[in-house]
């Protein structure tokens, strides 16, 4: 009987043990990976893009006189007006990570401007009177500014940004050759505005796909830029210098580019 109850005990007993061990089987802890973010890393990046005109004036409307002729600029004369092709932007940043999803980006960028003549106004004159035709100069601007690049999440392959910048844009002068279509009628070339490097600003939202080093990026925002420095000294004698004082320009930017992060 001794025998038999210890063998059955330990039967028993051994036939309990992998139910025990079912039973207690410890659950796996799912262990979050570390946001490891953009702090101490390198970022270079290439754009090319357009820059849309949202607000701005060549020239307002006025009139001017003087013994020999009267000249009329009968409505305001916007950007797209004279310079027809939309201008493309080239843009470098460099940018380095300061805290996990923000970092401190410099940016150049330049692009040309390219005219064409475009009806202002009308000329009179003891000869007749006509459309006043002006033809601008190509402009040339070169923007240097610094900011802060701010990423909404700092990891997966695709990072929506917001960036904040503010700088100096240097602007050539502008002049235009204004001329009617009967005798007498040409004024000439006439300088509107002196060369200038004046402050710039912009909030602009764009989103990156990156695969290790490499992306690809696009974004797009506002851009506003001061009023540029006039140069009345050719429209003074013709009592014209109304027609020069326009205001601050605002822009659209749109680029797409590649991101190179180290």
């Amino acid at each position: 009987m001794w025998l038999g109850c210890g063998a059955g005990c330990s039967v028993l007993g051994a036939g309990a043990t992998p139910a025990a061990a079912q039973t207690e089987t410890p659950q796996l802890v799912a262990r979050e990976q570390p946001d490891l973010g953009i702090r101490g890393k390198i970022s270079l990046t290439a754009a090319y893009g357009l820059d849309l005109d949202v607000f701005g004036e060549v020239l307002m409307p006025g009139l001017g006189e003087t013994p020999a002729r009267i000249i009329a600029v009968a409505n305001a004369v916007p950007y797209p007006t004279v310079y027809v092709a939309t201008p493309r932007r080239q843009l470098v940043t460099l940018g380095f990570g300061v805290f996990q999803r923000s970092e401190l980006i410099a940016r150049y960028s330049r692009t040309r401007y390219a005219a064409e003549p475009a009806s202002i106004g009308e000329v009179v004159n003891i000869s007749g009177r006509g459309p006043l035709v002006a033809t601008f100069s190509t402009c040339s601007d070169t923007t240097i500014e610094g900011g802060l690049r701010h990423y909404f999440k700092a990891t997966g392959p695709s990072r929506n940004y917001v960036n904040l910048l503010y700088g100096r844009r240097s602007i050539e002068a502008i002049s235009a050759r204004m001329t009617g279509n009967f005798v007498d009628s040409d004024l000439g070339a006439i300088r509107l505005y002196d060369a200038a490097t004046i402050p710039t600003a912009a909030i602009v939202f764009g989103v990156t796909y990156e695969w290790g080093r490499l992306g690809i990026f696009v974004e797009g925002g506002v851009r506003w830029t001061q009023k540029m420095s006039r140069q009345d000294d050719d429209l003074r004698p013709l009592g014209a210098e109304v027609i020069n004082n326009t205001g601050a320009r605002i822009f659209m930017p749109l680029n797409v580019g590649f991101v190179f992060r180290m």
